[in-house]
């Protein structure tokens, strides 16, 4: 007697990865069993799924192929391939759609300036220089969007994959859906007169406040009050899903 694998991939509400290895044992003599007839009977098995995913061989003491754990490590990684492979295309898809959410459109009209920043002031100098961009921007009376990473664990994660690096400092500014650079970045580009040029085709306005947010970028939930839960009944408090996990929400005039 000797025991199959066979493996199934779930996916949590966290959309963490998870892989449950289930054991079963098959009234098999080893005796009798042959080599040549593996797939057809691997093939009967429950959960079985068939990728064509090359991998390393796993063998015995002895130095042959044991053809079954061989096949579940395949499949193990040919459903890893698959999920990064979609993760990739789903990140292409939230790159793009940023891009035309920020692009003027032909007459270049309806761009956006859009300024990765944060409010923690515990760190000076970071708060220093994102405080010194905004001011900066806020000078060619032009409206920015302002995405606060420490408000809104989102924005940090986009702010990641916009710049492809998992370790990412503020302040960061997007202008027409292009990286322009930080603090320094901007700073040389104020100084030489190109910035003013970059912001040529946006609409001047009086007053870059917004009355609803005071640029903030977020006010407090209109459906909780910030309580972050929305409906109570006998089975508990359901959490609110208009909110983020700060029970603030977009602002709607300015963002």
């Amino acid at each position: 007697m000797f025991t199959f694998i066979h493996c199934s991939v779930e996916k949590s509400m966290a959309a963490a990865e998870t892989i449950c290895i289930h054991v079963e044992d098959a009234p098999v003599d080893l005796d009798e069993y042959d080599e040549e007839e593996e797939d057809d009977f691997v093939a009967e098995l429950p959960g079985y799924m068939k990728v064509h995913q090359p991998g390393k061989a796993i063998t015995s003491k002895r130095g042959t192929v044991r053809g079954m754990e061989s096949k579940v490590a395949n499949t193990v990684a040919g459903i890893r391939k698959m999920n990064e492979d979609r993760e990739r295309s789903e990140q292409s898809a939230r790159l793009m759609r940023l891009l035309e959410e920020e692009s003027p459109d032909a007459d270049g009209r309806g761009g956006k300036i859009v300024v990765y920043t944060t409010s923690l002031s515990a760190i000076r100098d970071t708060y220093k220089e994102c405080r010194a961009v905004n001011l900066m921007l806020r000078g060619h009376c032009v409206m920015i969007q302002q995405k606060d990473i420490m408000l809104h664990e989102e924005y940090h994660k986009e702010l990641k994959e916009r710049l492809d690096d998992d370790t990412v400092t503020v302040p960061q500014v997007f202008i027409n859906g292009h990286h322009i650079g930080g603090y320094v970045e901007l700073s040389d580009l104020n100084e030489s007169g190109k910035l003013g040029e970059l912001l040529e085709g946006f609409e001047r306005i009086f007053s870059s406040d917004c009355a609803a947010c005071a640029n903030r970028g977020f006010i407090t939930c209109l459906w909780c009050q910030g309580s972050k839960k929305s409906v109570r009944n006998r089975y508990g408090t359901l959490r609110c899903t208009v909110c983020n996990e700060n029970g603030l929400q977009v602002c709607p005039e300015c963002s």
